[in-house]
């Protein structure tokens, strides 16, 4: 778990730069609508994506012990991504202390 915990942060790192470089040189407003303006294996990459974060943002809100703290952190995975779940994983994995069934269920352990 240590392994995958760094390589969460180094890939958590590396999409801070890159976010950072992307919304220095574009109007974010144009870029959400571009995201779904697009045509061809773009969209359907881009609506995978948002498949994705749909997913993984009821599994936070399913894994978490308070219904308020579970809402607020489905809703930063939806609207953040991976800038919220590479270290919600980090923090998981750190509180499971390497125990597969705590990280993956939570309060359902």
């Amino acid at each position: 778990m240590k392994k995958f915990q760094a390589f969460l942060l180094i890939c958590w790192s590396v999409l801070i730069f890159l976010t950072i470089r992307a919304l220095s040189e574009m109007n974010f407003f144009m870029a959400a609508i571009n995201f779904y303006l697009v045509k061809g294996w773009q969209a359907q990459v881009n609506f995978d994506f948002q498949i994705y974060l749909i997913v993984a943002a009821l599994w936070v809100f399913y894994r978490e012990r308070n219904f308020f703290r579970g809402f607020i952190f489905a809703v930063l995975e939806l609207l953040l991504g991976n800038l919220f779940f590479a270290p919600y994983l980090v923090y998981i994995i750190y509180r499971a202390k390497g125990n597969a069934a705590k990280f993956l269920l939570g309060k359902e352990a």
